[in-house]
Formats: structure tokens, sequence, C-alpha cells
């Protein structure tokens, strides 16, 4: 049974969701193409990003930079919603901080609640994401639209270091090549972040492909 806290959570999730709707602040974006509206990170999605396991940006993933721990690396959520992504990232994921950008103000709010006691580890900013300081970013998550992403693609280019990685829900990034992986991730049929591909992006590697374990499976049945 779920606590009175989380219940309470749930609630405020739907009020907010709703609100969103009615204050039109992200559907403004979305129709300004200056944004894309608040659609809820499937766990799916998140898990197919950070988890242990299996995630394509966990600890031990070959595309994260050789020299540094994940503890050591920062990630930037461009249009956060309430949180998912940061939380992830930092709970699951291990990262050792993690910034979201969000322009709803009701969103933000519900991001900061989930987040108490998390210190600055995981930190929501209501600001847009055209302002956000990419500069120190080691990776950006990036859940937008088609009208924005040529121009988004361009902002990603000029502001981060060439280290960084760059992961895309649904759309690919024009202007940034091939990506190095693309996985397609399965979601509750129900839910509002369908399924379909994640895209990871290096500035300045070669796209690589995804592990075909069944194929891997059939060659260990070779003699």
């Amino acid at each position: 049974m779920p606590s009175a806290f989380e219940a309470t959570l749930t609630t405020l999730t739907a009020g907010l969701v709703g609100a969103n709707a009615v204050l039109g602040v992200s559907f403004a974006a979305a129709l300004l193409c200056v944004g894309a509206p608040f659609v809820p990170t499937a766990r799916a999605k998140a898990d197919a990003i950070f988890d242990a396991s299996d995630g394509l940006l966990t600890k031990a993933s070959a595309m994260l930079p050789a020299s540094r721990a994940a503890r050591e690396l920062h990630v930037v959520d461009l249009g956060s919603g309430e949180g998912t992504i940061v939380r992830a990232a930092v709970r699951v994921g291990g990262y050792g901080g993690a910034t979201g950008y969000e322009v709803n103000p009701a969103l933000v709010a519900l991001a900061r609640l989930r987040s108490l006691g998390a210190g600055r580890r995981e930190e929501h900013r209501c600001a847009s994401l055209w302002t956000a300081n990419l500069a120190r970013a080691d990776v950006v998550i990036v859940f937008g639209i088609p009208p924005i992403m040529a121009r988004l693609s361009a902002k990603l280019r000029a502001e981060l270091p060439a280290h960084a990685l760059v992961v895309s829900n649904s759309y690919e990034l024009p202007g940034l090549g091939r990506p190095l992986v693309a996985r397609h991730v399965v979601t509750p049929f129900f839910s509002p972040d369908g399924s379909g591909p994640i895209f990871v992006y290096g500035l300045q590697r070669e796209p690589r492909p995804e592990p075909d374990k069944g194929a891997a499976a059939e060659r260990g049945k070779v003699t």
C-alpha cells in the first residue's frame, strides 16, 4: 500500500498536470516553437538511460568519459517537467548532480517537493531551456518536438564541451550527426510517453551498434 506521502504526491501530480493544461504554459511554448508540451517521462525510458543492469549511461557505460566516475559528472535536463530525469540521474544512475530547466512554475514546485532532502545534487530551475548554461554539462537529456530540434541542435553544438553526450527521447537531433546508439523502448499502452526510440549522440565520436543479445547467444552455441 502506498504511504500517505506518496498518495499526496500522486494527487498533486494529477492536479498539477491539470493545472498545466489550464494554464497552458508549456503548450503555449510548443505553439510558439520555443518548447514542448509537458509529457511525464515513462519509467521505462528513465530506466533505459540510467538503470544499473542495462542502462545506456550507467556507471560502467563505455560512452562515459573513461577518466571520470559517474559521481563526478553532471546531467542537465532541458524541459524537466516534474523532475523524473533529474531524480533518476542522481538516485538510479549515481551521477554527482543534475539540473532541470522547466518554464512551468507549478511543475517546478512539485519537482522541488520531490527532491526535498537531496540538497544541491537535484536542482530544479524555473527557466527556459534556451537560457540553460551548458558549459559544464557532461550529459544533456532532451524530450523535444520536431519544430525546435534544429535550433536546439545548434545550441548544443555551440555550448557543450567536446566530451558531452546528448540523449534525445523520441526525436532525432539534426546537426549532431548520426547517433552513437538508438534503442527502442516499450512503454505501457496508456503511457503519455509512448513507446519509441532513445537516441544517444556524442559530439566527436563515431556511431556504434547496440549489442544484439540474441545474436551473441547464437554465436555462443557455435562449436
